[in-house]
Parts: structure tokens; sequence; C-alpha cells
């Protein structure tokens, strides 16, 4: 089962203009590693998490993908948590699982050109997929083409050479900040070394998150 997948996200932009970003999405046993990680080490990585929904996590300053050729990188900054959610909410119903996202990047120029049959064992993301072969480091992408989702495999050094980007490792904080958003209706988490699991709204225990006391 997939617990990380880089995602190519496309964000509407004024008139009928668009433009697309890139973020690295953590789902499962692995979410809440490193939700206890960033917590654990909240005093060195000052990592900020907001929550979108009951579902759904956006670390603010985690780089977890890189444009591979980019001295600097560039963050998408002019979204707010209301777009944020637009952009992140039909994924997470689609994968059906809770999400933790990385903060978005500018997607390289290479992902304009994007095409899926470089990708291998594609399929859309309502099938049953794992990843290829299991001794080999292959990575998955998220991709949506004519209005449905898709899930692909390639290699690290195929992805940074031919899509211009690399996953990493250990998410690490950059100098990203979210606009002041009008919604009253979602949560600051921001890290503090204070583990919880918050209650959904059916009374069940959501993922693990950290709260700013």
């Amino acid at each position: 089962m997939i617990e990380s997948i880089i995602a190519i996200a496309e964000i509407a932009s004024t008139g009928y203009n668009s433009y697309q970003c890139l973020s690295n999405f953590i789902f499962g046993n692995k979410q809440e590693e490193y939700l206890k990680q960033i917590s654990e080490n909240t005093k060195k990585t000052n990592i900020k998490i907001e929550r979108l929904s009951d579902q759904i996590l956006y670390a603010v300053n985690a780089e977890g993908v890189r444009d591979s050729n980019a001295k600097e990188q560039q963050y998408i900054t002019n979204l707010d948590k209301d777009a944020l959610f637009k952009i992140l909410d039909p994924i997470q119903r689609a994968f059906q699982k809770p999400l933790l996202a990385s903060s978005m990047i500018s997607a390289p120029s290479q992902i304009s050109t994007f095409d899926r049959h470089k990708l291998k064992d594609h399929s859309p993301l309502d099938h049953r997929f794992v990843q290829p072969f299991v001794d080999s480091p292959w990575e998955a992408i998220l991709f949506k083409e004519k209005g449905a989702y898709w899930v692909g495999w390639q290699t690290p050094k195929h992805i940074s050479q031919h899509l211009g980007c690399e996953s990493v490792a250990q998410w690490t904080a950059n100098q990203n900040v979210l606009p002041q958003s009008k919604s009253e209706n979602q949560q600051d988490l921001t890290t503090n070394g204070t583990i919880f699991r918050d209650r959904l709204k059916d009374g069940t225990e959501g993922p693990y998150s950290s709260w700013d006391e």
C-alpha cells in the first residue's frame, strides 16, 4: 500500500488560466510516525501544521518535495487555508485516508509536458495498486487526467531527470507561510512536543496531531 506519494496538483488562477504545483502526501502509519518526529523535534525544526479538516493536515513550512534544478524553491505563498482545502479535499476523498501534505512548490517546467506513459504501472486511483518491484526504490506519482486521479510509479533517478523533482526523505523546515484565511472552522496545529489524538466528528480518534498550548 502507498504510504507517501509525490502529487501533481493544478491551481486555478485568474480567468481561465491555471498552474501546477507539487506536494508530498503521507498516509497511514507513516503519517503518524512523521507527526511524532515533528513534535519531538519541534524545537529544532519549528515546523508549523495547519488542520484544514478532520482528515487533512497541511505542513505549512515542511519541505517534502524539491525542484531538482532550482537553486531556490518557489513555494506557493498565495493560497490561504480555504484555497488549500479546495485543492486537497477531492484528493483526500479519492484516497479515503487521512492526509498529511508538505508545503507546495511551483512545478518544474518538465511537469508541463508530463506524459503518464513515462511512468510504470499507471492506473486509476480507485484500482488496487502496489509497488511494481519490491526490491527497487520506486516512488509513486499522483496526477489528474480527464477529471480522474491516477497513480504511476518510477525510480527516483528517472523522476529527477525527466520530471525535475525529488521527494525529501526527512522533511525539513523552510520559510513558507500562509496568508490569513477568512475561515473560522479550521484549526492551527503548531508542534510543541505534545502529541494527542483529535476526536473526529463521528467520535473516533483521528491521526496523531500536536497542539500549541
